[in-house]
């Protein structure tokens, strides 16, 4: 008897077919390359003065051409008053789709942001990467509460300087980065 088989790269299906008893049978096998599959945008989306996308791999991307990162009141860019902000929690797109702790990365597309309000991104705990722009100046307080995991912060085309962050524009960062 006769086994042909076609799978996709990868050592423990290659080890499986070569380890593997067929009972005797005469196994051969063509080995194919992983198809490339894009991410798929699940949530999409326009929120005051900005654009949202948050794909299935984890990515949000915030982006839009603004200098504050905040939520407009009274006349006003403010943050919110806590991550439990019933005023605003259910408004931003993160808390409002709930998928803030599905995130994994957070890319802030904004060559023009200067500042981040209190508790914007905050309940991301699953996030492990950040990316903001050069040109922020300011982050608020736990703007990025219970964040905790955040591993990797780049700041967009500082990207080639590792193991460094140039904060060089960054002039306030608010009494609690991360807080988890």
């Amino acid at each position: 008897m006769k086994v042909h088989f076609v799978v996709y790269e990868g050592a423990d299906t290659i080890a499986w077919l070569e380890a593997g008893n067929f009972n005797g049978a005469t196994v051969t096998y063509e080995v194919l390359p992983r198809p490339v599959v894009e991410p798929q945008v699940l949530y999409s989306g326009e929120f005051q003065q900005f654009t949202y996308e948050f794909k299935d791999n984890g990515v949000l991307t915030i982006s839009g051409d603004f200098s504050v990162l905040g939520v407009w009141s009274n006349g006003a860019w403010v943050g919110l008053a806590n991550p439990d902000d019933a005023n605003w929690n259910t408004k931003l797109p993160w808390f409002a789709n709930n998928f803030r702790t599905d995130v994994k990365e957070i890319v802030l597309d904004t060559p023009n942001l200067v500042e981040i309000k209190p508790w914007m991104l905050c309940g991301m705990g699953n996030a492990t990467k950040l990316t903001i722009p050069a040109s922020l100046e300011t982050i608020g307080d736990n703007a990025f509460g219970r964040c905790g995991n955040l591993t990797t912060i780049t700041v967009a085309g500082n990207e080639e300087v590792a193991g460094t962050i140039d904060f060089t524009n960054v002039k306030t960062i608010g009494a609690q980065l991360l807080n988890n």
